[in-house]
């Protein structure tokens, strides 16, 4: 019997080059259904038949964060058995079912529903796609291939909110098309995502086969030191990121008095500037080796930006209003990518499980992005800026206290 030939190099970059560029198309359109209330806001706002408050919104992003935090635990324990090609079409169809359940509510409870639904959807995605990748892409290359993988949030982010207003406010008039829409393009990837990896399936379940059981996994993801300082790192920087992601478009229609069109284009600068900041710090760390530096320069450039902002909303001038989340995305993209993916995919592999590590991180910084969604609602002006600056100034002093105390 003939034997196989070996792969080769080549074969090798270009196979693990296809499962991230399926991993980047599947990541961006979990955006498309998470990202649809926020853009529904500025018209469930006007709609006096709404049965939403703003305060009830703010409960409401807070649900999701709640549930969407618990599932990065859960889904980073089953990710080690389960794989990509069963959890990631699976989220995207349970994703699109809760965006249509969303675009039929008329009271609050079913809002209520469908946000659990949602949030439980959003988290299968990251972990068991992290993992995938870890394994697949020699540490060298790490950094950027994350970094890549982390713009897939960002162009998620970029793209869904100006995409679905169009939708929901120039073509059919009514915020309820934003859920429509944003399920529609759920469920055409999901099937894209399981059909395009029935080819290799059979090597990704390989590549995510362990020994140890999912529960010992993230046992020992939760035990180590190193990832607990990552997750208190990133509880401490997400409130940023899910205050001005789910907010945005609400605050530059307050600072500028446009209209929903114009302020959810205004807020997408944040996201704009993320395509290319994940590439950078990723291509930064893989040369100097260490992601630690990068991550902590990110942070702290981070919370000067965000002290900063409410004095250039006080300009009420949209280009200086759309630079200032542009200048604020540019150094929090980077780091954030850093923490939730890489440092903690490569923590994972070394002492418990990939997608356990990330699991952790990415669920205990999301337990962090509840206040980020919620205290909008309830706070506004220089005091949110300014809580959610000393914050991520934190996340960077602890990275340091924890770099000294290791080489101690």
């Amino acid at each position: 019997m003939a034997g196989t030939a070996p792969v080769t190099h080549r074969q090798t970059v270009l196979g693990w080059r296809r499962a991230l560029a399926l991993s980047w198309i599947a990541y961006l359109t979990y955006y498309f259904p998470r990202l649809a209330f926020a853009v529904a806001k500025l018209g469930l706002l006007g709609d006096p038949a709404a049965p939403l408050s703003r305060a009830a919104m703010g409960v409401l992003d807070g649900l999701f964060l709640t549930l969407y935090a618990l599932g990065q635990f859960i889904w980073g324990a089953a990710g080690v058995r389960l794989g990509p090609r069963i959890l990631v079409p699976a989220g995207l169809v349970l994703a699109a079912g809760a965006a249509g359940l969303m675009a039929k509510a008329q009271t609050l409870s079913i809002f209520l529903v469908a946000m659990t639904i949602q949030g439980i959807a959003q988290s299968t995605g990251w972990p068991v796609l992290c993992l995938d990748v870890v394994r697949r892409v020699p540490a060298t290359a790490r950094g950027t291939a994350f970094g890549v993988l982390s713009t897939s949030y960002v162009a998620g982010g970029l793209i869904a909110p100006p995409l679905l207003g169009w939708f929901a406010y120039s073509v059919f008039a009514t915020w309820r098309a934003a859920f429509l829409v944003a399920a529609g393009v759920a469920l055409c990837v999901a099937a894209l995502y399981w059909f395009a990896t029935s080819e290799h399936g059979a090597s990704t379940e390989s590549s995510l086969t362990v020994k140890q059981p999912a529960g010992r996994a993230m046992l020992a993801a939760l035990r180590d030191r190193d990832v607990q300082v990552l997750a208190l790192a990133d509880f401490l920087a997400k409130p940023a990121l899910y205050a001005i992601q789910f907010w945005g478009p609400v605050m530059a229609a307050e600072w500028l008095r446009q209209g929903p069109v114009v302020a959810t284009f205004v807020a997408a600068a944040f996201s704009l500037a993320g395509l290319a900041a994940p590439v950078v710090a990723g291509i930064l760390s893989d040369r100097q080796g260490r992601r630690r530096p990068v991550v902590i320069t990110g942070l702290l450039l981070c919370a000067v930006l965000l002290l900063i902002l409410p004095f250039i909303a006080q300009t009420a001038q949209v280009l200086a209003v759309a630079l200032g989340f542009f200048a604020i995305g540019l150094a929090f993209y980077g780091s954030e990518s850093l923490l939730t993916g890489v440092a903690a995919a490569e923590r994972g592999a070394a002492n418990s499980d990939a997608s356990a590590a990330v699991g952790v991180v990415n669920g205990v910084g999301s337990l962090g992005a509840i206040l980020g969604g919620m205290l909008p609602g309830y706070v506004h002006g220089p005091a949110l800026f300014n809580g959610l600056a000393v914050a991520c100034a934190g996340a960077a002093l602890l990275l340091v206290i924890a770099g000294r105390h290791a080489q101690a």
